[in-house]
């Protein structure tokens, strides 16, 4: 009884996510970096993750119970920074070849739509069907059986 609790108390512990998150930032982050160039590239790359990801599961937490509203604002305005972080024209090419939205951001587009828009509309359009059960079965019925006691052992 008392691990069950302990159970329930980590899985309800706000510093378990912010753990999670902040490991996951920083393995990431360590990763990212043997890419890099220099130490101070590293160092930024690193920083940024420790800023953004340490206090992210609170704010997230607290914009989704804020509303709706806040929690698309949140949505909207994390899309508009993803897609800043792009370069304006893809390595190799000249300006006047690519479109003001092409290549690496309109994938990334194309996969925010999917995931913020059109999974929770097909959730909410099949939601009906697993509302609505029907079929050429029969509902199972409970039958309890009473054990004997047996009072011999052998």
């Amino acid at each position: 009884m008392a691990t069950r609790a302990r159970l329930k108390l980590a899985a309800t512990d706000p510093s378990l996510t912010s753990s999670l998150s902040l490991t996951s930032a920083l393995s990431g982050s360590v990763v990212l970096a043997s890419r890099l160039p220099s130490t101070s590239h590293v160092f930024s790359l690193i920083l940024m993750s420790m800023l953004l990801f340490a206090g992210w599961p609170n704010i997230a937490k607290g914009v989704r119970e804020a509303g709706t509203v806040f929690s698309i604002a949140l949505t909207g305005s994390m899309t508009v920074l993803a897609l800043s972080f792009f370069p304006s024209t893809p390595a190799g090419s000249d300006a006047s070849a690519s479109s003001a939205i092409g290549g690496p951001r309109a994938v990334f587009l194309a996969v925010t739509v999917l995931v913020n828009v059109v999974g929770p509309l097909g959730l909410w359009f099949a939601w009906r069907w697993k509302m609505t059960r029907a079929g050429g079965w029969d509902a199972a019925k409970v039958t309890l059986r009473k054990r004997r006691m047996s009072t011999s052992r052998g």
